[in-house]
């Protein structure tokens, strides 16, 4: 297990380009401080594509394909950054799952958009072909929207922040960067130090009961009650007035 990662610090200033796109790529990087700009050029004008902040990771495409840097990096702050190879990032995989889980998300919300994309092509094609010869759509019926209902809700204890309990699946986390995801309870402005991972924990409700769950992948520990949760992906039943803990964050959850 890696456990001192100062070897693979590298600094950068604001404004300091880290890789250009058409670059070979032989190492990924994870923010260890500041915040990153990945961006591409269409035509003279550069598009930025995300910004990455402290935990997020990028570059890891061109290192393990062995191709060039399909993007552009430079530091938006004074960065620091961990440069990690391939041998120290299969020893990171085995100290530190989650960043494995994180990997396979993000390349699968990315097939889901592919997906995506081709249905809204065939929806489109479909549409114009059931057109009559004055380009009026045949008539169909409109989905209905099904508005959310409030079951419950989370109180973060101390600054009395309240998050809505409105799913039958209501994902506890922060912001990831990498993948895009925002949890339903985003916890990113509470945790300010980080230590919750992206997709922490859930709350499901099913059968009129309530259930908690840590995901797996999630990293330094979920209480429920002072309970510590073992099992990862495991349904445990909550109830009115429940304390639940991720890390140094404790909400207290109360049925509407």
């Amino acid at each position: 297990m890696i456990k001192d990662f100062t070897k693979f610090k590298v600094s950068y200033r604001k404004g300091d380009r880290i890789f250009t796109e058409g670059d070979s790529g032989e190492t990924m990087y994870i923010v260890h401080s500041g915040r990153v700009r990945i961006f591409k050029h269409i035509g003279s004008m550069p598009i930025e594509l995300a910004l990455f902040e402290k935990g997020d990771f990028f570059g890891e495409m061109a290192m393990l394909e062995h191709q060039p840097r399909s993007a552009s990096a430079e530091a938006a702050d004074d960065a620091e950054l961990l440069s990690i190879d391939p041998p120290t990032f299969a020893d990171m995989i085995r100290a530190n799952p989650e960043i494995a889980v994180r990997m396979l998300r993000k390349y699968s919300i990315r097939l889901r958009e592919v997906n995506r994309r081709l249905e809204e092509y065939t929806a489109a094609s479909s549409t114009l072909a059931g057109a009559d010869d004055y380009g009026t759509p045949r008539p169909g019926r409109t989905p209905q929207v099904e508005s959310p209902l409030i079951r419950g809700n989370l109180v973060v204890d101390g600054s009395g922040r309240a998050f809505a309990v409105s799913r039958k699946e209501t994902l506890i986390g922060r912001l990831d960067h990498v993948t895009g995801l925002k949890p339903e309870v985003d916890l990113s402005t509470e945790d300010v130090s980080r230590h919750i991972s992206r997709r922490h924990a859930r709350i499901t409700y099913r059968e009129d009961k309530f259930f908690l769950s840590e995901e797996v992948g999630a990293m330094n520990g979920t209480f429920l009650n002072g309970e510590k949760i073992t099992q990862q992906g495991v349904l445990y039943p909550i109830e009115d007035g429940d304390r639940i803990s991720l890390c140094q964050i404790h909400l207290v959850f109360h049925k509407v």
